[in-house]
């Protein structure tokens, strides 16, 4: 989305027939609750809340994740080893590094935490961007990790 926070651009972009909003805070002045609230909005479409941070920070995309994002596009990573942090701050153990709170993330139906864990893991969507010339050089294995990771 381009810089306007209102949660009836995410409806908008659901009556359109899309799949997926993009919210945008890498190039962007929204906050946190701009965002939860575009994710509410998104929510009531029945369309992807995907969101791009403004860089690598686990924390902040733990944050992001708990309030239902279903999907991170991470900009700036110019490794594997990166590539590989990516994919751990989005899933759950045993497969990333990945924290819990009891927070929108969750489900509202009871399903076993265990089952929301493994459906988690499978169906969130992490794009990572390669932007500087340098990732070029470990693109190869960049390109791997997913595979290597699931």
């Amino acid at each position: 989305m381009g810089g306007i926070a209102d949660p009836q651009i995410v409806e908008i972009i659901g009556h359109a027939g899309f799949d997926a909003a993009f919210i945008d805070l890498e190039h962007t002045s929204f906050d946190l609750r701009d965002v939860q609230l575009m994710v509410m909005a998104a929510e009531r479409m029945g369309i992807s809340p995907i969101v791009r941070p403004p860089g690598f920070d686990p924390a902040f995309i733990l944050r992001l994740l708990d309030m239902g994002v279903q999907g991170i596009q991470l900009p700036h990573i110019n490794s594997a080893a990166e590539a590989r942090a990516a994919v751990a701050a989005v899933r759950y153990a045993p497969a990333g590094d990945r924290g819990m709170a009891a927070a929108r993330a969750l489900p509202p139906t009871q399903v076993p935490l265990k089952e929301h864990m493994a459906q988690s893991n499978r169906e969130i969507t992490l794009a990572i961007m390669i932007e500087e010339l340098s990732a070029l050089d470990e693109i190869d294995e960049i390109a791997a990790t997913k595979a290597s990771t699931s």
